[in-house]
Formats: structure tokens, sequence, C-alpha cells
């Protein structure tokens, strides 16, 4: 993966990450709220790593959509169904994330 690409699949992640930590049980009647941004920064991230593979880019982990993919169906899975947000998937959300980056840092 170039360099650049790398940082800023980095930077991304932990844009997502950043906001999905400042968000907490506590807030809930906000929460739903604080989801939109690093919902719609994962979704932009996807769609970017998309973009780098059909130009060409060899980006790694090479199962690096796939696993995308997972965390924006997760993401979308937080507040369905509409019994209030399921925090146990936003911790493991978070987890999911840090692993990524870790990956993404050691590529």
């Amino acid at each position: 993966m170039a360099h650049a690409e790398q940082e800023t699949i980095d930077r991304q992640l932990e844009a997502v990450l950043h906001a999905l930590e400042a968000v907490q049980p506590e807030q809930a009647l906000s929460a739903m709220k604080s989801l939109a941004a690093p919902a719609q920064e994962l979704t932009r991230l996807r769609n970017d790593v998309i973009a780098m593979q059909r130009g060409g880019a060899a980006l790694a982990p090479q199962d690096l959509l796939p696993r995308l993919n997972q965390l924006v169906s997760v993401m979308a899975s937080l507040e369905y169904p509409l019994a209030g947000i399921h925090w146990k998937r936003i911790e493991g959300l978070r987890k999911a994330l840090r692993s990524l980056i870790d990956v993404v840092d050691s590529g």
C-alpha cells in the first residue's frame, strides 16, 4: 500500500474510533445523534477504499474491504431494533476498529 493511502486510511479509522469512544451510555438521548458522524465517516472510508482498489491500489491488509464492510454493517445495526442503542455492539466495534488500525499501521 502506498504510504499516503495508508496514512489516509489510518487517519479515517482513528477519527471513527475517536468519535465512537466519545459516545457514552449515560448520553442515551444524544447518543443516537452522536453515531451519525462516525457512521458517515466509516462509510466514506469504505467508499474511498473501493475507489482506491478500482484505481489499482494494492491495499493492506488484503481483507481490508471485507473488514470495513463488516464494520459498516455493525455500525448500521447499533440502533436496531429501535429499542435503544446496543452498547455491547459499540464496544465490539471499538475493539474491531482498534484491531484494524493496528493491522493497517503495521502494513
